[in-house]
């Protein structure tokens, strides 16, 4: 190897390196400038006063109980045995 191809080694080899630090500080800077964006405050948007995520919402009614596990006199088991 003469004296001039290492010199030329030593060059390309730099300049890689050159290139790999540009290349990371542009990917720490997208990142960093996606992050600072993405934590930036916003305003919430107006909900009308009949919307469910309002909080001054009125409160919606509750809903209407269950039969099925309903137990009266008239569907007893007792009951229905009686009968015969």
């Amino acid at each position: 190897m003469r004296a001039s191809d290492a010199c030329c080694a030593r060059r390309s080899a730099s300049s890689l390196h050159r290139q790999t630090e540009t290349i990371m500080f542009r990917i720490i800077l997208l990142i960093t400038i996606a992050l600072i964006a993405g934590c930036a405050e916003t305003k919430p948007a107006a909900l009308p006063p009949d919307h469910p995520a309002n909080p001054d919402a009125a409160v919606a009614p509750p809903p209407a109980l269950s039969t099925t596990l309903d137990v009266t006199t008239t569907n007893t088991p007792a009951t229905k045995g009686a009968a015969r």
